[in-house]
């Protein structure tokens, strides 16, 4: 887990607010908020969707709301470039075995 999920949690935990209680507020499902406290991004719906459930996590939690939009598309971002940096060297070790 990164710095945007750890911080997530530990924000939420700190003004003593349970996953529970952001999903009955916003109606977003449990496992959604887990994904993004454990950047599990793989797990969420996509595109604006995920900016709004951070949006909503943030609004409920007494956060500012850009700003962790902003950290949410920095951590997908990093983690979106190390996985194709991932299957970038995958296949050029695939095509090296075949030739």
């Amino acid at each position: 887990m990164g710095n945007f999920g750890d911080t997530l949690r530990q924000e939420r935990e700190f003004r003593g607010i349970t996953l529970d209680a952001i999903t009955r507020v916003t109606k977003i499902s449990n496992r959604h908020l887990v994904a993004l406290e454990q950047e599990h991004f793989e797990v969420l719906p996509g595109g604006v969707f995920n900016k709004s459930m951070v949006r909503e996590y943030a609004r409920v939690v007494g956060l500012d709301q850009e700003e962790w939009v902003g950290r949410y598309l920095s951590a997908h971002q990093t983690i979106k470039e190390v996985d194709e940096d991932g299957w970038m060297r995958f296949a050029e070790n695939a095509s090296k075995a075949r030739g």
